[in-house]
């Protein structure tokens, strides 16, 4: 996954940036102190103009042209103020080594969720949500025991035959809390931002801290590279566990496996993303 932005403020309107702190130099290591593997990816960019770097989460180092900083609280890789700001990927070509957090299931399911980064943020609940979400939250993740299991239990769940995958929801779009309201008990269809949405905030009900995280799914291989287009961009919810850091979790039935993105196919060392 490459990932762009991190939206951890949610009101009744949905997730969304929050103010960010953008420094320069020396990446720090991702919050949580995570175990995970070192990766180089390559990347060649296409058309795609954005003011941020697509990055495997958690990015240690890159080498890319341009002038470009980073967000203190998510890591996320972004182009520092200047005219061209919204156009700083294109036709690029750019090297990121990366801290990969992809915990097993047994690790996610054995941890708790305490001290998250700026917890009042990605904790908050707007008054607005509908009792019968905050009650749903519970139902799903009564028998859970820990953070994590209830964590996967959420995922398990949007991810069951229950809901039904599809790019034209039948009520509203995004991830405003009406729109979760709507794909949880009414329509029980959508696409990746109510699957998404739905998870963060009911992890949040239950008390895990959570952000949703924008970006692209690996694409299609092509020999040892992978072709990433606008069809593979993404939204999918990261979730903080304890000793794991900030976990990224699948809850999108059409969208690769779940418990944490452990099994899913993802590009290899040296590989090489199209947006």
């Amino acid at each position: 996954y490459l990932k762009l932005a991190s939206l951890p403020a949610l009101s009744a309107g949905g997730f969304a940036l929050s103010d960010v702190r953008v420094a320069t130099g020396r990446i720090p290591a991702p919050p949580g102190s995570p175990p995970g593997e070192r990766r180089t990816t390559t990347v060649e960019v296409g058309e795609f103009q954005s003011e941020w770097l697509p990055v495997p989460y958690a990015p240690v180092s890159f080498e890319a042209p341009g002038d470009w900083g980073f967000a203190l609280d998510t890591l996320d890789v972004m182009a520092m103020a200047g005219p061209d700001r919204g156009e700083a990927t294109a036709g690029i070509s750019y090297e990121v080594t990366s801290h990969e957090v992809r915990p097993d299931a047994e690790a996610i399911a054995r941890a708790g969720s305490g001290g998250a980064p700026r917890a009042e943020l990605t904790s908050h609940l707007p008054a607005e949500l509908p009792p019968r979400i905050r009650d749903l939250a519970h139902e799903v993740t009564a028998a859970a025991p820990t953070a994590g299991a209830k964590a996967q239990a959420l995922e398990a769940f949007l991810r069951s035959d229950r809901f039904t995958y599809s790019t034209a929801p039948t009520t509203g779009t995004g991830d405003g809390l009406a729109t979760i309201d709507d794909f949880l008990f009414e329509s029980q269809t959508g696409y990746c931002e109510q699957y998404a949405g739905a998870m963060a905030i009911m992890a949040r009900e239950v008390g895990i801290p959570t952000r949703m995280a924008v970006g692209f799914v690996p694409g299609t291989q092509e020999g040892d590279a992978w072709a990433v287009t606008a069809r593979d961009l993404h939204t999918w919810p990261e979730l903080w566990l304890e000793g794991l850091g900030w976990v990224a979790f699948e809850p999108t039935p059409s969208r690769g496996e779940s418990s944490g993105m452990g099994t899913q196919a993802s590009p290899q060392p040296g590989s090489t993303a199209e947006p």
